[in-house]
């Protein structure tokens, strides 16, 4: 095996974890227009009670989506800090000669949060499909 293994394998969970964070800021900013947009260019009272229900459910999904992706961001920061402190630790059994620890520190990413991913990826389509309704309806 590679005795850079650890290093490439770090530099690995780093990149993956910039580029998770970086796709649910893109989520979060689409969600956050969408919502200014609607609420600011409805022009009149909603009078249909299918037109009103369908945008109570467009800002309710991108509403929840947007807490979802803020959870998940929140997860990743919470992933890198036990790892750090995971990091430490392998430093002070080191450094009081402890021969039994290993090159490869591990953090894994809370099942909570891998639950919220999956929720946060549905809540999003279903809040694309409810667009797609309400503009059905209220165009209509």
């Amino acid at each position: 095996m590679d005795s850079n293994f650890g290093e490439k394998l770090a530099e690995l969970a780093l990149r993956r974890s910039n580029e998770f964070t970086s796709f649910i800021r893109q989520i979060l900013i689409i969600c956050s227009t969408i919502i200014g947009i609607m609420v600011s260019l409805k022009e009149k009272k909603i009078t249909d009670t299918g037109e009103l229900i369908s945008f109570i459910t467009v800002i309710g999904l991108l509403g929840l989506c947007t807490l979802i992706g803020l959870t998940l961001l929140y997860g990743e920061i919470r992933t890198l800090d036990r790892l750090r402190i995971a990091l430490v630790d392998q430093e002070n059994k080191f450094r009081s000669g402890d021969k039994t620890i290993s090159n490869i520190v591990i953090s894994p990413t809370e099942k909570i949060f891998l639950v919220f991913a999956k929720i946060y990826y549905v809540t999003f389509g279903l809040a694309i499909c409810s667009i797609v309704a309400y503009s059905y309806i209220a165009f209509s």
